[in-house]
């Protein structure tokens, strides 16, 4: 019932949260990102994913050899380390513009080498780059489309600081086999996002088992940030409860 963060951070604390996520921090004015980190301290919630890319022609191609794009790039990281600072957060979203006219393997090398140079500078201030693969129904242009690509990157850089978003939805739409794919990328999951397929609506409302999936990310021993990252099904206030409840029933069945 409210467009104030603020008020918003409170709200989800009372209903038992644990966080936060919010997608667009970084074109947020720098003191309210300010309050918003301590809001969240004061609550004892943590702080979840920001992205790293929120310019208005979309996000940069991290697979470009180019020396200003390249240059952009650590400007544009640096903008979100500060910003995942004032908000007390660590998880960065990173996706990548697909140049044109260049294969998309060379691209995902040269993706590799970028993020080898920049991580160091996330690791000392205690982040991670968190590398999601789109689908390319949602967001066409960008490089990686395929869980497997994505986690290919991450390997190769071998850093602790660049790791993967495990979203369901758009795991679901490209590759399918969520608990099967999840178990092949899991020793680099930094975020688990959910959203139901195919529209990208509250679980419970799609195609997606999430207690069985859930129950399969608990057995492997996964601790970290569970995301929701969808639409409502319904407007207003009804359709808030009705994704609780729908929340509340796959928590029991878990």
């Amino acid at each position: 019932g409210s467009s104030d963060p603020l008020t918003q951070i409170r709200h989800a604390a009372a209903l038992g949260f644990s966080g936060v996520q919010d997608n667009q921090a970084k074109t947020r004015p720098v003191e309210m990102q300010r309050r918003i980190g301590k809001e969240l301290a004061g609550l004892g919630l943590s702080m979840g994913c920001i992205v790293n890319g929120v310019a208005a022609d979309g996000p940069l191609p991290w697979g470009s050899r180019e020396a200003e794009v390249r240059k952009a790039l650590r400007r544009e990281l640096r903008a979100s380390i500060a910003t995942a600072r004032r908000l007390g957060g660590r998880s960065i979203v990173v996706v990548s513009r697909e140049a044109p006219l260049v294969p998309a393997i060379f691209q995902r090398t040269m993706m590799m080498e970028n993020l080898r140079e920049l991580a160091p500078e996330v690791a000392d201030a205690g982040m991670v780059i968190c590398l999601e693969q789109v689908a390319a129904s949602r967001a066409p242009g960008l490089l990686l489309r395929h869980i497997a690509d994505a986690h290919a990157v991450v390997r190769a850089v071998d850093s602790p600081a660049v790791k993967l978003v495990f979203d369901v939805f758009h795991v679901q739409a490209m590759d399918g086999d969520l608990i099967g794919n999840f178990r092949r990328v899991r020793d680099v999951v930094e975020v688990v996002q959910l959203a139901d397929s195919p529209d990208r609506l509250e679980p419970g409302t799609g195609e997606i088992h999430f207690s069985n999936f859930l129950r399969a990310v608990r057995q492997e021993g996964y601790g970290g940030l569970v995301e929701l990252e969808h639409n409502l099904s319904q407007p207003g206030a009804a359709g808030e409860q009705l994704a609780l409840q729908q929340l509340r029933e796959i928590d029991a069945a878990i």
